[in-house]
């Protein structure tokens, strides 16, 4: 009985020692976003708290951020340029909170360009936005019912976001339905 319990306990601390941590998890969505731009005058870009300066999270998100708020903040930013890169025409960042997450599916979008949409759907129980700055007029905010990620024509990195995303939520305590499974 008592090698079981050794056992178990050893069997334990590796599992533990070899599951990803949060910030393990952020950082990969981060860079899967990051490297799979929806279209090449696109440039994407992830934040979470430790990616971002509370001054600047609090800019975007238009208020004051408590520490709580921080620690659960989730921003997918893109920005978009003229064809030849040089000049930027508009911003949009979705702020929302990882607690308010309860549902996340993929979509392939067929435009101009072939790329993926990945719907982050909220229960709307955390402060949700949309910033958009256009260069012409003043930033706007708005409040939003998802945040939608827009990456590459990669099946592989929308699933991989996907299934981090949910992951992320089950570090977190929450759960977060596979949307694609309906």
């Amino acid at each position: 009985m008592k090698k079981l319990i050794y056992l178990f306990i050893f069997l334990s601390s590796i599992q533990f020692s070899q599951a990803q941590t949060s910030n393990d998890t952020k950082d990969f969505i981060s860079e899967q976003i990051k490297a799979n731009s929806p279209m090449s005058n696109y440039k994407n870009g992830v934040f979470f708290e430790n990616d971002i300066l509370k001054f600047d999270a609090e800019r975007i998100s238009d208020r004051t951020l408590s520490d709580d708020d921080l620690k659960n903040i989730f921003i997918f930013m893109y920005d978009v340029f003229n064809n030849s890169g040089s000049n930027n025409l508009f911003t949009v960042a979705h702020i929302i909170d990882i607690r308010d997450i309860v549902k996340v599916s993929t979509t392939k979008v067929s435009d101009k360009d072939s790329y993926y949409k990945i719907s982050v759907y909220i229960g709307n129980k955390y402060y949700a936005k949309e910033y958009e700055n256009l260069k012409i007029k003043p930033a706007s905010w708005k409040y939003i019912d998802k945040m939608e990620i827009l990456i590459g024509d990669n099946y592989d990195a929308s699933q991989k976001i996907k299934k981090a995303i949910i992951y992320l939520g089950k570090i977190q305590g929450i759960t977060i339905k596979d949307g694609d499974l309906f």
